[in-house]
């Protein structure tokens, strides 16, 4: 297959990936926002605001696990609940959601395996897609939100970023009303 120039990595994204997997945003006063739900716990729930126009999501963990194949001992068959690409901000978000707390340990496993989950994807874009600069460069963010029932009390972050570009230093978030892209990814929260 040859390489075409034009063709995007959200138009990539946009063949590759089923109906079913994707998360759609929604329109609130005129902006994107994007609401998740967990849908083995559907008391657990977050909404960002300020999404990106362009952003991708989709649900990481609906892809089967590689139990056939792999033996799973230290959590290769995990994933988190969501991934969010934005071509335009250059930046990918992979996001476990907690109702309580969570051990460490299992967030980090399942931040790991969605980032070999979207690893997957780009190899594939790039075999054949024939696009070999198929989600290169983009800023990873490893992102756990904590204490997500109908409960919430006063947000607190526990992790400042941008040191959260690794499944180990991933950015904490309990309780949250609402959450903002901008202030996920390191930037300034929008008013």
């Amino acid at each position: 297959m040859t390489y075409d120039e034009k063709i995007s990595d959200s138009e990539i994204l946009d063949a590759l990936l089923r109906p079913e997997v994707r998360v759609p945003l929604e329109k609130e006063h005129s902006k994107d926002i994007l609401r998740l739900l967990e849908p083995k716990t559907p008391d657990s729930r977050a909404e960002i605001r300020g999404m990106p126009h362009d952003a991708i999501v989709f649900k990481p963990d609906l892809f089967p696990a590689p139990e056939a194949v792999f033996q799973g001992r230290k959590g290769e068959c995990d994933r988190a609940d969501f991934i969010i690409i934005s071509e335009l901000r250059h930046v990918v978000l992979y996001i476990e959601m907690k109702q309580s707390g969570g051990k460490a340990w299992k967030v980090i496993q399942q931040l790991k395996g969605a980032f070999c989950c979207l690893k997957y994807c780009q190899a594939i874009g790039k075999a054949f897609w024939g696009k070999p600069d198929f989600l290169e460069g983009y800023r990873d963010c490893f992102i756990a939100v904590t204490n997500t029932g109908p409960q919430k009390q006063k947000s607190v972050e526990h992790r400042k970023a941008p040191e959260h570009n690794r499944p180990e230093k991933f950015m904490k978030i309990s309780s949250p009303h609402y959450l903002q892209f901008n202030k996920l990814v390191g930037g300034k929260e929008e008013g």
